[in-house]
Order: C-alpha cells, then structure tokens, then sequence
C-alpha cells in the first residue's frame, strides 16, 4: 500500500472499491467459514461510499447494508461540521458546538431538521422497503465511505 504521504489516485469507485477488497487484511475474510463470514459485514455511507461499499462486500463475499447519517454545518463554514444525524433522527454533537453555544440557535436548529430529512429522504430511496440489519452485536463492521471531506488525514493501515 502507499505511503502516509502517497495520494492514491483511483479510476472510479468500483475500481477504490476492488483495490480496498484486495487489501491482504480484508483478504482474510475471503477464507473464513460460512459462520466466522457471517460475522462480518460491509456498512456503507451513500452516495459514493455505496458503490465502494458494493464492491468490496460482493468480492468478500459478505453482506453489505447503508447508513444515512447527515453533518450538520456550521453557519457559514458548511464544510466544516458541528454536530452529525442519523436517519432515526438521532444527533450528535461535537465540543465546537456546545463550546460556541450553537446548538440552540435557531438557523443550526432549523438546518439540523433540514439534515433528519434529508437522511430520512435517501434512507427511502436507497433501502426502500428492505430492512436493515438491526443487530451488531458480535460482528466486524467494515465501513465504507468514499472520501473525508473533513477530519485527519488517514491511510488505509490506520483504517483497518
């Protein structure tokens, strides 16, 4: 794999996704029993990450299932996230938001409602009436997105 300070360049997403499966790390998984694979399923984030996720699901022969959780943008930076939703409606947020007292103004409020739809919105489109898998408990979840649009810098040793 490549270097810390390499950036890893990628045809598409089908093909991020078969270099990902092809990771001798993930490889293992390939070899494992019907029951010890069972164990272990793909969680990807849609839209891209659903595609990488697809991927490398389909090469381990494993299950592959999608969560929607939405960021919540801080007002005027909306790269720069304060808080995240689930499509449950569930919300989370970061040291910024309760430091800077944002999580009660009301344009952060009327856009985290604005996120719970939209996840709501795409966990309808994406997974239609197919239900999703409830229960992790006991399994190895490989998540999958296709890109940090904040955060750290990570390679892929300090993923898996």
């Amino acid at each position: 794999m490549a270097s810390h300070d390499e950036t890893i360049m990628f045809r598409d997403r089908v093909d991020a996704g078969r270099r990902l499966a092809a990771h001798s790390e993930l490889q293992k998984v390939k070899s494992l029993s019907p029951n010890e694979k069972d164990s272990h399923l793909v969680i990807s984030l849609p839209r891209g990450g659903t595609v990488v996720g697809d991927e490398v699901a389909k090469l381990l022969g494993i299950t592959h299932d999608l969560v929607f959780p939405r960021k919540i943008p801080c007002p005027g930076q909306e790269e720069f996230a304060i808080g995240a939703v689930s499509e449950f409606g569930n919300v989370f947020w970061n040291d910024y938001a309760k430091k800077h007292n944002l999580i009660n103004d009301p344009s952060v409020q009327e856009s985290k409602n604005k996120q719970i739809e939209e996840a709501q919105r795409r966990k309808q489109i994406y997974r239609g009436k197919r239900q999703p898998i409830n229960d992790l408990s006991g399994k190895t979840v490989i998540l999958v997105d296709d890109g940090l649009a904040t955060g750290t810098d990570l390679n892929i040793q300090q993923i898996i």
